[in-house]
């Protein structure tokens, strides 16, 4: 592998736990939507 290449490599890796933490960024407030989302709309389908 060339200098060149090997530069290329590890500029293109990204930690594992920045990858973990942008997804918990996304996904906690989504998940917390969609959960009451569903809460508020329960009554319509149930009647109560």
């Amino acid at each position: 592998m060339s200098k060149h290449e090997q530069a290329e490599a590890e500029a293109a890796t990204t930690p594992i736990a920045l990858i973990v933490i942008a997804w918990l960024v996304v996904v906690l407030p989504l998940g917390w939507g969609v959960y009451q989302s569903v809460v508020k709309s329960l009554p319509l389908f149930t009647g109560k």
